[in-house]
């Protein structure tokens, strides 16, 4: 089952600034987690974060495709045997910024990247209550899948997850990074 994300975010920001917060190792640390990324093509990386229970999470990546300030290409793996998925930025210089469009597609439901639960993520599990017995805890954002009830719903949940994430971390936390730093 084919499982995407696809956003279009406009920053006024020119596209070579954009490029530098989305391929900077301490920029990306700043707005998405941290990460030993490099932009060099074939570079083999990790994107890290600490749940709030402590629970480590890794995120397995490789750079496919690299053409600055424009096109971007990873793999994303959340275990070292999953089946890759493949996150893709494509910046576009527009009058007054940069239109960035972000493309996370996702082939196999194992490599769906599930790490985030929102208030959204959570309403949407209140709709499927028939799979629940017990009352829905309330959970911080950025919650890694591991921690979540595992059902029927798993891979409908897992994929709000991936969309609630990148909207978070497009729209508010780079949006923020943008407006702050002279990258």
């Amino acid at each position: 089952m084919s499982q995407d994300v696809v956003l279009e975010v406009f920053y006024p920001h020119p596209p070579e600034q954009v490029w530098k917060a989305l391929t900077d190792r301490r920029a990306l640390n700043a707005w998405m987690m941290d990460n030993d990324f490099e932009a060099c093509l074939g570079h083999q990386f990790q994107f890290q974060r600490c749940s709030p229970l402590g629970q480590k999470l890794t995120i397995y990546c490789e750079v496919l495709e690299i053409e600055a300030p424009k096109r971007l290409v990873y793999s994303w793996k959340e275990h070292p045997t999953s089946e890759p998925s493949r996150v893709t930025w494509i910046l576009a210089p527009v009058e007054d910024g940069t239109q960035v469009q972000l493309y996370h597609r996702s082939e196999a439901a194992t490599s769906v990247p599930g790490f985030g639960i929102s208030i959204i993520d959570r309403a949407a599990r209140a709709t499927m209550n028939d799979h629940f017995t017990a009352p829905i805890p309330a959970m911080p954002p950025l919650q890694p899948a591991s921690c979540m009830v595992k059902n029927d719903s798993h891979q409908v949940l897992e994929s709000l997850n991936r969309r609630t994430n990148w909207h978070y971390w497009l729209e508010q936390r780079l949006a923020e990074l943008l407006i702050q730093s002279h990258l």
